[in-house]
């Protein structure tokens, strides 16, 4: 009895240091790189860009005749 009743303190002790401090958390979703966004904008800069540079052609070509 005496052995039963050291092993059930040692377990109790060493219990301890498997108690939870925290509950885990789930992680969290990626906020960041958002791809969809990125392709995107990169794809609308791109036709802004693509539409000042037509028009600052035309006007070149314009004033040349």
């Amino acid at each position: 009895m005496a052995a039963l009743e050291t092993a059930r303190n040692e377990a109790q002790r060493q219990q301890l240091y498997l108690e939870a401090i925290a509950k885990p958390n789930v992680p969290d979703t990626a906020i960041y790189p958002r791809r969809t966004f990125g392709v995107f904008a990169t794809f609308m800069l791109g036709l802004v860009a693509w539409g000042i540079a037509a028009l600052l052609i035309a006007g070149v070509r314009e004033h040349q005749q």
